[in-house]
């Protein structure tokens, strides 16, 4: 018998200091959504996950970029749901399986949970891109005689017409996508000057 209530004793220790160890906390406020500091363990993991050659950098440093990283995932997500910016998961499902795949070539095991976490990040940055699309693809010009210039300078220029023309797409994509990229970046910062950021 006092071996049980020393078992139950033990175990009731165990469990209050667990609880307290999952004590949720808030560190920071955008708009009306909380980001607590299970969020910002879970983002460090995912950041650690994703990049590898974070690895062995001070926690300090890894904190900062995990808050902004949450930071920035919570604005996205608010502008794309007043946008109503849906997209079906087999959109994406195999982007996120491709990325799980080569986390795990390198040796890394990954949580079911931050797994999920990495699904939402997909998702997430896949809608953003989307948004950012529609909202200024039409600003988004590629200078024709820049890509033919540069397929000048280009080593083995395809001599076969259509190979030729997939090159020039190519091309053309890679300067389209760094054009929405830096849209990317100032409307980000637009929505992040016009939000309310508390921090705790």
């Amino acid at each position: 018998m006092k071996k049980i209530l020393v078992y139950i004793f033990l175990l009731l220790i165990t469990n209050a200091y667990s609880e307290d160890t999952k004590k949720i906390t808030l560190l920071v406020k955008v708009n009306n959504f909380g980001i607590s500091n299970i969020d910002l363990l879970e983002e460090i993991q995912i950041i650690k996950n994703l990049n590898t050659n974070l690895n062995n950098t001070d926690q300090q440093i890894l904190e900062k970029i995990a808050i902004q990283s949450l930071i920035d995932d919570v604005l996205k997500r608010q502008e794309i749901d007043e946008n109503n910016i849906k997209l079906s998961d087999s959109t994406f499902t195999k982007e996120y399986e491709q990325l799980i795949a080569s986390i795990e070539k390198t040796g890394v095991i990954i949580d079911t949970n931050i797994k999920k976490k990495i699904f939402l990040k997909v998702k997430l940055n896949n809608e953003w891109n989307q948004l950012i699309n529609q909202k200024y693809r039409w600003n988004v010009n590629v200078n024709i005689n820049e890509i033919e210039d540069r397929l000048k300078d280009t080593k083995n220029i395809p001599t076969d017409e259509k190979e030729l023309q997939e090159l020039k797409n190519k091309l053309i994509n890679i300067e389209k996508n760094k054009k929405l990229e830096v849209f990317s970046k100032i409307h980000l910062s637009k929505i992040k000057k016009q939000s309310l950021i508390k921090f705790f």
